[in-house]
C-alpha cells in the first residue's frame, strides 16, 4: 500500500536488501516516476485512474499512471479501492486511452489479465480461454464506450446479475480510440479565428458537418456551412473533429480545496451557522491546479458554491480563466446556498439518542424560521425606508444579503440529497416564498412529477455517486437524469468535487448509458446549465453574439475516451499545459536510468512485460 515514488523506491530497496520480491504496489500512484525501478524489481502495480489530491500523499497522481508504467514494461492494473468505483472499472480503464494514449488491448488487460496475474489466479480468469473458469461479463456495446452497460454476469457459468433493460440507449458498439496529435492555435493579435472542417455542434440546433465558425473579439461572429472568413483570420483546421460549447459545472469547489486532507488548503466553507453576506468569489485562488486540469478536459465554466453551514454564502458562476477572481467572474452573487433542517424517516439509537435527535432537530428548525422571520420584517423595513426617508433603522450586513433572495428575486439554492430532505425542503420554500433551485437531489426522481408541476430545476450531483439506502435500486442515481427528463424537470449537472470536475463529462455520460438521450445529456450540461444559471444570453450553445467559449474534440465530451484539443474562453486561446501534462511528459521523456542488475529474489516470478 504505497503513493509517492521516494517511499515505493525504500521499500523495494527494502524488499531486495532481505531477498524477496514484492509481487504487487496497491494505488501506487506515483509509480510514473520511478515505472524503470519497478519494472526492474518485478513487481506489478495496481492504481488508481481518477483519485487524486484527496491527501497530500496523492497530489502527484496522474491519470496517465498506468499508461506510463505499462510502457516501460510494468505489469498494470485498474483497482476502484471502493464499492462506488467497482460499478464502472471498465470506464475507470478507459481514463488511460483518454490521457496516455494506450491501445484498447492494452486498456482491457488492465481490469481483466495483468490483474489476474498480480493475484497469481491467470490459469483460471483473466481471459476468455477453454478450460478456464466461466465468468463473463456481457456488454450491450463495447465495454470501453461510455454509453454502454453490462447486461450479464456469469461467474462459474452461472448467472449472477441480468439486466431488466438490455438495450442500449445510444449506438455504442465501438469507441474513439486515441488521437496523440494536436492542434496548434495560431497566435491572432486581432482575435480572429476560424475552426473549419469540423462537426460543429451549436445545441440550440441541429448539428453542422463540415462547418466553421468565426470568432472575432471575444464573441462568435458566424457560425454554419459556407460561411465567409474575413481576412486576416487565423484558421484552425478541424477536419474530423467535434466543436462544442464549453462545458458548464453547477457546482464545484474549484479554486477554494486543493489538497483533501490539508484543512488550510480548504476555503470552501464558514463556520458561522447563518452567513448570507459571504461571497464564494472571494475565496477563489485563480491559479489553483485543479482550474487548469478541468479547463484542459473541456469545462470552460463553473458555479462556485460554499458548503456547510445552515445559510452558506452566495455562490458565483466563473469562467476558467483569468489572472484575478474579478476577471473570471461571470456573476458575482448568483443564488443562496441553504440547507433545511430535516430529521431521517428512521432514527437509530436507543430512546436517549432518538429524543435528543428530534431536540436538536426542533431547536435547528426554530432557530432557521427565526432567522426568516427577521429578514423577512427587515425586508419590509427596508421597503419602507425606500419610499420614506423620514424611516431609519439599524442596517445589518446578513440581514442586507437576504434581501434579494426574500423578495425572490434571486433563486435560493437548497442543498437536498434524499427524498425526506426535498420535502422539507419544498415545504419550507413554499412557507417562505423563496425562488428554489435544488442541489445533489440524487433522489429527486423519486418527485420527478410534483417538481416538474412546481418548475423547480435541479442541480444534480455526479451520476457516479452511490446510491445510500437499504432499498435504494442499484442503477437509481444513474437513471435519475433520465427519470426528471421524461416528467420535463429543467436540470444540469454539477461535479461536487475540485479533484473529480475534471471528470464531468464522462460523469454525464454515465447518465446516458442508463437511459438519458444522449442529446439531452449534451443539452444539460451546456445551454441547459446556462438557463438554470441565467447566463443563457452569453453561454451554452454557439450562435451568433454569444461569448466563443468552445471546446474542439475527438468525440462527444460524454465519452471517455473523448480527447480535447482546443478550448477557447471568451474568445481566447486556452493553454492547455497543466501540472498532469507537465507530469506525463516529463517522465514519458524520463532517460532510462543504469540501473545494477536484479539479485537472486524469492517469492512470486517478476510481473515485467507479462
Amino acid at each position: 500500500h504505497c503513493y509517492r515514488s521516494d517511499e515505493i523506491l525504500r521499500l523495494l530497496q527494502v524488499a531486495e536488501d532481505y531477498g524477496f520480491r514484492i509481487q504487487t504496489l496497491q494505488h501506487v500512484l506515483e509509480g510514473y516516476r520511478i515505472a524503470p525501478e519497478i519494472a526492474r524489481h518485478g513487481a506489478g502495480a495496481s492504481t488508481f485512474a481518477s483519485m487524486w489530491a484527496y491527501k497530500v500523499e496523492a497530489y502527484g497522481a496522474i491519470p496517465h499512471n498506468a499508461a506510463l508504467m505499462t510502457n516501460k514494461g510494468v505489469n498494470s492494473s485498474i483497482n476502484s479501492d471502493s464499492a462506488n468505483l467497482i460499478r464502472y472499472l471498465a470506464q475507470e480503464a478507459a481514463q488511460s486511452i483518454k490521457w496516455g494514449d494506450m491501445s484498447e488491448n492494452q486498456t482491457l488487460r488492465l481490469i481483466t489479465i495483468n490483474p489476474a496475474m498480480q493475484l497469481g489466479i491467470d490459469t483460471r480468469v483473466g481471459s476468455l480461454e477453454v478450460g478456464k473458469d466461466g465468468d463473463l461479463a456481457i456488454f450491450n456495446g463495447h465495454p470501453l464506450n461510455t454509453f454502454s452497460k453490462c447486461v450479464m454476469t456469469l461467474i462459474d457459468g452461472e448467472v449472477f446479475f441480468e439486466h431488466p433493460s438490455p438495450a442500449p440507449s445510444e449506438p455504442c458498439s465501438t469507441f474513439t480510440p486515441a488521437n496523440p496529435s494536436g492542434l496548434v492555435t495560431p497566435s491572432s493579435e486581432r482575435g480572429m479565428y476560424a475552426i473549419v472542417g469540423a462537426t460543429v455542434h451549436p445545441i440550440s440546433r441541429p448539428a453542422i458537418e463540415g462547418g466553421t465558425v468565426v470568432i472575432i473579439d471575444n464573441k462568435i461572429h458566424a457560425v454554419g456551412m459556407g460561411v465567409s472568413i474575413p481576412p486576416g483570420t487565423k484558421v484552425i483546421n478541424a477536419t474530423g473533429l467535434h466543436v462544442y460549447p464549453g462545458l458548464i459545472d453547477a457546482g464545484s469547489t474549484l479554486g477554494r480545496n486543493e489538497i483533501g486532507s490539508v484543512r488550510a488548503t480548504q476555503d470552501s466553507r464558514d463556520i458561522a451557522t447563518f452567513a448570507p453576506h459571504l461571497r464564494t468569489l472571494s475565496a477563489v485562488h485563480p491559479h489553483s491546479e485543479h482550474i487548469a486540469i478541468t479547463r484542459a478536459a473541456g469545462t470552460t465554466t463553473t458555479l462556485v458554491a460554499p458548503s456547510g453551514s445552515r445559510i452558506a454564502g452566495q455562490s458565483a458562476v466563473i469562467h476558467l480563466d483569468g489572472w484575478t477572481a474579478p476577471q473570471m467572474s461571470l456573476v458575482d452573487t448568483f443564488g443562496l446556498h441553504m440547507t433545511v433542517p430535516s430529521l431521517p424517516v428512521h432514527l437509530r439509537g436507543d430512546d436517549k439518542r432518538k429524543k435528543k435527535a428530534k431536540e436538536d432537530h426542533e431547536k435547528a428548525v426554530k432557530e432557521l424560521d427565526d432567522f426568516m422571520a427577521k429578514a423577512k420584517h427587515y425586508a419590509k423595513v427596508t421597503t419602507l425606508a425606500e419610499s420614506d426617508p423620514a424611516i431609519t433603522f439599524e442596517t445589518d450586513l446578513r440581514l442586507d444579503a437576504m434581501l434579494p433572495y426574500i423578495r425572490g428575486e434571486k433563486p435560493v439554492v437548497f442543498n437536498a440529497r434524499n427524498y425526506k430532505q426535498i420535502l422539507d425542503t419544498l415545504e419550507f420554500v413554499e412557507k417562505n416564498d423563496l425562488k428554489c433551485i435544488l442541489k445533489g437531489a440524487t433522489q429527486a426522481w423519486k418527485l420527478a412529477d410534483t417538481l416538474a408541476e412546481k418548475n423547480i430545476p435541479v442541480i444534480l450531483g455526479t451520476p457516479l455517486s452511490y446510491p445510500r439506502g437499504q432499498f435504494e435500486p442499484w442503477d437509481s442515481i444513474y437513471k435519475c437524469a433520465a427519470t426528471l427528463h421524461k416528467a420535463g424537470v429543467k436540470f444540469c449537472f454539477a461535479s461536487e468535487e475540485a479533484s473529480s470536475a475534471y471528470d464531468l463529462g464522462r460523469q454525464v455520460g454515465m447518465a446516458v448509458a442508463h437511459g438519458l438521450p444522449r442529446d439531452v445529456a449534451e443539452r444539460a450540461v451546456t445551454l441547459g446549465a446556462a438557463e438554470i444559471l441565467g447566463i443563457e444570453d452569453r453561454l451554452g450553445s454557439i450562435e451568433v453574439g454569444k461569448l466563443a467559449d468552445l471546446i474542439v474534440t475527438t468525440d462527444t465530451p460524454l465519452q471517455t475516451t473523448s480527447q480535447v484539443k482546443n478550448v477557447f474562453i471568451a474568445g481566447r486561446p486556452i493553454d492547455l499545459s497543466n501540472m498532469h501534462q507537465r507530469n506525463y511528459e516529463k517522465f514519458r521523456n524520463r532517460p532510462d536510468p543504469d540501473l545494477p542488475p536484479i539479485p537472486d529474489l524469492v517469492g512470486p516470478p517478476s510481473l515485467t512485460n507479462r
